[in-house]
């Protein structure tokens, strides 16, 4: 959840109303939200705002909705004017930042109230929408200090040189990464980065370097600025497009007038030209029953339309099983119907809801892969074995190189992640029972150790490209190893299945040679057992003999 910080007396002014904290604390539960804390002596409001309703993380989108849910008014129509406003995006930041959509703001009048809503949308929507600026950034700029084109591009560091927002006097790309507060916050997101983006005005003046900050000589906007330009940057234009009709309405909110870009592509994007914001009404056609059937009540199909322009949807009647609701441009969390249907049980009042026992007939049970993962946890256990619980996160270097085995092609890279020790999805569960034994050598010998988990490997013929794999992994370490004691136990363990176990000679690089065997198991290769390569122990810090097995668990 995201925090909005507001005023009971702020809500009240736009409300036209004389509520007190009690009362509204009921509208906003029904509602769906819920105040965080709330001081008397100070005024001050916190309201916890759901994930997905990212349009009310602004005071004006936050009245916006309440006012209409409150029947005080009806949604605003947002539409965007044509220009002449023309932004150019270069080849050479497609590696960097390949992504900007745009909007011009006309005929504002801000106040100090206005500017700190705005920053405070600006850095919430960075915060959620663009996952801390990772996925997407928002420039604001005063538009009559800029000049047209606008051109988006990449530089190398040295080349960058301008008066960030706050200083006083001029710093290279590469100074505000190190030198500047806002810099070193969000330094990571350019690093190892060889080039630098930045928005230039056709005089070549440097707007900003997304996503770090703007020009304190062309982005800074006060109560005086009357018209605004609004970039937002990043990796994916749906997102960008969503982010952006948040800004643009909340900015018609105050009363500005929206005007569209044009954005024109460097030669090397698929796509050579757009026009943006992308104010659309988004149109679905909902049978009434089904909306009913999702929340269990029987709504006709009047009073369903007003239950639904109260949660800012527009709605035409097909007939009489049939709307059509059309979906503000702000409303980037409404996907499916059951969204709709969401939203209908909340303007509803979900205690007005009537309880209805499910017209089912079955208990509620294991499935036959927790069974038999809970069997074999129970069998490992009486064989003297300590259950662990890892993680299944990991790294390259720990999972494969420390191991002397190049990288699986069915690991799944994490992308971008904060913490750089962690780039891949475990893949078997070695590497952990390892790490483990590394991280207690301070205990007793011998130490047995296992674990029954899943793992996830790619697979393209899956929905989600991925699936989960069962694996179970023990290893024992103590300076008297036995090889044939951990195959005894392997041999029990399948005994008390009622599975065959066979085992032949085959050597792998994280094993002594001629000390290790392919397990099968009816039939089914399916893992392996030996005594761990002394290189391999040494790469994990490990100076105690260890032999372990690791096999797939097949239904």
């Amino acid at each position: 959840m995201a925090i909005l910080d507001t005023t009971l007396e702020y809500i009240n002014k736009e409300l036209k109303k004389e509520l007190d904290i009690d009362s509204l604390d009921k509208i906003l539960f029904d509602f769906g939200l819920e105040i965080e804390s709330y001081n008397k002596t100070t005024d001050e409001l916190k309201i916890d705002i759901t994930a997905e309703r990212s349009d009310l993380l602004s005071e004006i989108g936050f009245i916006r909705a309440l006012k209409a849910y409150l029947e005080i008014s009806s949604v605003n129509e947002y539409k965007a004017k044509s220009s002449t406003y023309v932004l150019n995006i270069e080849n050479s930041v497609k590696p960097v930042r390949p992504f900007s959509v745009c909007a011009v703001i006309k005929n504002l009048t801000l106040t100090d109230d206005k500017l700190k809503q705005i920053i405070w949308a600006q850095e919430k929507l960075h915060l959620t929408l663009g996952r801390k600026r990772s996925v997407a950034a928002i420039g604001i700029y005063p538009l009559d200090k800029i000049n047209f084109p606008i051109t988006f591009l990449s530089k190398q560091p040295k080349e960058i040189s301008f008066i960030p927002l706050g200083e006083t006097e001029l710093f290279s790309g590469k100074d505000i990464l190190e030198k500047n507060e806002t810099g070193i916050a969000y330094a990571s997101l350019l690093e190892n980065k060889e080039r630098y983006p930045v928005f230039v005005d056709s005089l070549g003046k440097t707007l900003s370097m997304p996503p770090i900050i703007n020009s304190e000589d062309t982005g800074k906007v006060t109560t005086s600025t009357k018209d605004v330009f609004i970039e937002c940057s990043g990796f994916n234009l749906a997102r960008l497009n969503q982010i952006l009709n948040i800004v643009c309405c909340m900015f018609a909110d105050f009363g500005g007038e929206i005007y569209q870009v044009t954005i024109n592509f460097g030669s090397e994007y698929s796509e050579k030209k757009i026009i943006t914001p992308v104010l659309e009404y988004r149109k679905k056609i909902i049978p009434i029953n089904e909306l009913n059937s999702l929340i269990s009540t029987t709504l006709t199909i009047d009073e369903i339309e007003k239950l639904l322009i109260r949660m800012q949807y527009t709605i035409k009647k097909i007939n009489k099983e049939k709307i059509e609701v059309t979906i503000p441009p702000f409303r980037c969390d409404v996907m499916h119907t059951v969204d709709v249907a969401d939203d209908l049980a909340r303007s509803y009042g979900f205690n007005n809801i009537n309880f209805k026992q499910p017209n089912i007939s079955t208990i509620g049970g294991l499935t036959k892969e927790s069974l038999v993962q809970n069997n074999i946890i129970n069998v490992m256990t009486l064989l003297g074995y300590t259950e662990i619980s890892p993680f299944s996160l990991s790294n390259k270097k720990e999972l494969f190189e420390n191991f002397l085995i190049p990288v699986n092609k069915d690991a799944l890279d994490l992308g971008y992640s904060k913490d750089k020790n962690l780039d891949v999805i475990v893949t078997w569960l070695y590497p952990k029972l390892l790490k483990t034994l590394t991280n207690n050598q301070h205990r007793g010998y011998p130490q047995k150790i296992f674990s029954c988990n899943y793992v996830v490997i790619k697979d393209t013929e899956e929905e989600n490209r991925s699936k989960n794999r069962l694996k179970l992994s023990a290893m024992t370490a103590s300076s008297k190893i036995s090889y044939t004691q951990t195959v005894s136990d392997l041999l029990t363990l399948c005994n008390v299945l009622g599975q065959k176990l066979d085992l032949e000679k085959k050597n792998y690089p994280f094993y002594l040679k001629d000390r290790s065997a392919e397990i099968i198991i009816d039939g089914k290769s399916v893992g392996h057992v030996g005594e761990i390569n002394p290189d391999v122990l040494v790469n994990n810090d490990y100076f105690v003999p260890v032999v372990g097995f690791e096999i797939e668990i097949l239904f």
